[in-house]
């Protein structure tokens, strides 16, 4: 008999933000499997918290949309976080 664990990972699945870099607008895809506590955390360059987004536990699927005025422009690095584990880190780029 095999028992199946499920991971934070497995319960979660998002997109690089598109466009990538930008400099009006760009969008993040996710995809739930449950219902979950869900933040999206953003680093500066310096590895320093920039930003904190929580997303509605009861949203299984959508689209967090980002605008230029929320960041400088900069690289940026962005981390999942479900269940207060950290599922996935990608890479963003805000330009002039």
């Amino acid at each position: 008999m095999f028992l199946m664990v499920k991971t934070a990972k497995d319960l979660f699945f998002i997109t690089q933000n598109s466009p990538n870099p930008f400099k009006t607008y760009t969008s993040i895809n996710y995809h739930l499997t449950v219902e979950a506590e869900v933040s999206v955390l953003f680093y500066d360059k310096d590895n320093q918290l920039y930003r904190t987004i929580k997303l509605s536990s009861k949203d299984l699927h959508g689209s967090l949309v980002l605008s230029r005025d929320m960041f400088e422009p900069g690289k940026y690095q962005y981390a999942f976080v479900v269940n207060g584990e950290i599922v996935d880190f990608k890479t963003m780029v805000v330009t002039d």
